[in-house]
């Protein structure tokens, strides 16, 4: 199963992920987005539609951020669910995934 659908244009990559990312989708979560990253596109994730997120999978966003800040590659979660952000705040990512000015 594929932990997200995807929409391409010319400079963004918007990453639209499932109601549930745990730890069986973990592997293949790591995989498609270093396939996103590569392609040098600026990242848009999508995580309005997450009723479940694992922690593996929110490491994996974070690690996914920081690769591509180091490779100068616009990343950023305009869009989140409740479920989303409460995994963010329990496991105090959400001040290193989210930009200060959106948290509200």
């Amino acid at each position: 199963m594929m932990p997200f659908t995807s929409n391409e244009s010319d400079d963004h990559i918007h990453v639209t992920l499932k109601s549930v990312l745990d730890l069986n989708l973990a592997e293949t979560l790591h995989q498609k987005l270093l396939d996103v990253l590569m392609t040098g596109k600026a990242i848009n994730i999508l995580a309005g539609e997450v009723d479940r997120i694992t922690t593996p999978c929110l490491q994996i966003m974070l690690a996914l951020k920081n690769r591509a800040m180091q490779e100068k590659i616009s990343f950023a979660i305009p869009e989140m669910s409740d479920a989303f952000r409460a995994a963010l705040k329990e496991t105090g990512l959400e001040s290193h995934l989210v930009n200060q000015e959106k948290i509200l």
